[in-house]
């Protein structure tokens, strides 16, 4: 946990970072040895050269003098200059800026990453983030030594952030394990693990595990530095990014999930449209329907829907629906890929296409401008939409 600057962004996510180190203490500690000084300049000047013992009287306090010179010379000339490193945030922000929170894993200076930026939560809080001290800026070198000889302690039984390999992913629990291996403090080389697989959940800007796959290497935060209390909130390098052009190819690495819905009820995001590719990714998860909302704004007019949709759903002999609403400007449009409502030149039913990509000619139905789409799922399922406009 520190605290840093931002000096530029590299891309995707990876930053050139100053970190700004506590240099309090070398402040107060250098104020005091000069008032030390200037107590003992008063003293040689109060001393009576006709006094018989004058000379080692000086001498004594010349010696002090020049100690306390020292001492302050040592700390002017040796504190450390804020180093400047390349760390990646752990989620995918592009626009940080000012004072940033860093994390150190396993708790002490080694691999320095930024806070999750979405939101607004990178920005350097003092009671989360804490700021670096290196040990010249401690009080006393008694001080030091009990710190480094507390250290794998604290490590280990309040930890705060560890890096780990997805092992796997449960769409029913929400949950990820996570193998963390075995780590060492810097102290005695002492291990400072509880355990060496956990499973937690996610919170990773607004999104669920779908956004993580197998062999993804993540960063997990102990809530309260509790070891009981986990969660996955980036990765450890390479964010990934939650909107990102398609270019017709599907591919797990580059999912964006908009809403994990479940027990029924609805959710909404706004898309930017700008630029020419616009790509999505939904998941809904229903034990009733449930809806995903996506507002397009600006609208766009697309001609061709390109899309694949992924269903599972486990209960045998449940009617099971599964579509997409399109909101044009007059009207919307509704495209059935599984089930149906008949009865309305509205709703399409363009057939179980067995989770292959395939095409709808847009125009061909009259939607014209698209200001928004609804993924529409029923009973005791899950489905992932991608989805192209072009």
């Amino acid at each position: 946990m520190g605290k840093g600057e931002i000096i530029s962004h590299i891309g995707g996510g990876q930053y050139n970072v100053k970190l700004l180190l506590h240099r309090d203490n070398i402040a107060v500690m250098i104020a005091n040895l000069e008032t030390q000084n200037e107590a003992i300049e008063d003293r040689i000047a109060a001393l009576d050269p006709e006094v018989e013992d004058y000379e080692a009287r000086l001498a004594e306090l010349n010696i002090q003098k020049l100690s306390l010179e020292k001492k302050k010379s040592y700390l002017e000339n040796n504190m450390p200059e804020d180093p400047t490193v390349e760390a990646w945030c752990a989620d995918y922000t592009t626009d940080l800026s000012g004072e940033v929170g860093t994390i150190e894993v396993p708790g002490e200076r080694g691999e320095v990453l930024i806070q999750p930026g979405y939101g607004g939560n990178a920005a350097y809080n003092q009671a989360r983030d804490g700021r670096l001290q290196p040990s010249i800026a401690s009080r006393s070198a008694a001080a030091t030594f009990y710190n480094l000889a507390l250290l794998p302690g604290w490590q280990k039984w309040k930890p705060t952030y560890r890096f780990g390999t997805v092992t796997g992913i449960s769409l029913t629990t929400q949950l990820v394990s996570v193998a963390v291996g075995e780590v060492a403090s810097s102290q005695q080389g002492l291990g400072i693990n509880q355990t060496y697989v956990i499973y937690a959940p996610v919170h990773y800007m607004v999104f669920g595990v779908g956004v993580f796959s197998v062999g993804d290497k993540v960063v997990v935060e102990f809530q309260d530095q509790d070891w009981t209390k986990p969660r996955i909130i980036g990765f450890r390098d390479h964010p990934k990014m939650v909107w990102e052009p398609w270019h017709r190819s599907i591919t797990a690495f580059h999912d964006w999930e908009i809403e994990n819905v479940s027990e029924g009820g609805s959710s909404s995001v706004i898309l930017d449209t700008s630029g020419d590719d616009h790509y999505l990714k939904a998941r809904t998860v229903g034990l009733a329907l449930s809806f995903v909302g996506v507002e397009i704004d600006p609208p766009i007019s697309p001609s061709t829907l390109i899309i694949k949709i992924s269903t599972w759903y486990s209960l045998g002999g449940d009617e099971k629906y599964c579509g997409l609403m399109v909101h044009g400007e007059t009207d919307t449009h509704v495209f059935f890929f599984l089930g149906g409502w008949g009865g309305n030149p509205a709703y399409h039913s363009v057939g179980d296409h067995g989770g292959e990509e395939f095409e709808i000619d847009l125009d061909a139905y009259g939607v014209g401008a698209i200001s928004g789409l609804t993924m529409i799922n029923s009973c005791t399922s899950y489905d992932w939409y991608y989805l192209d406009l072009v």
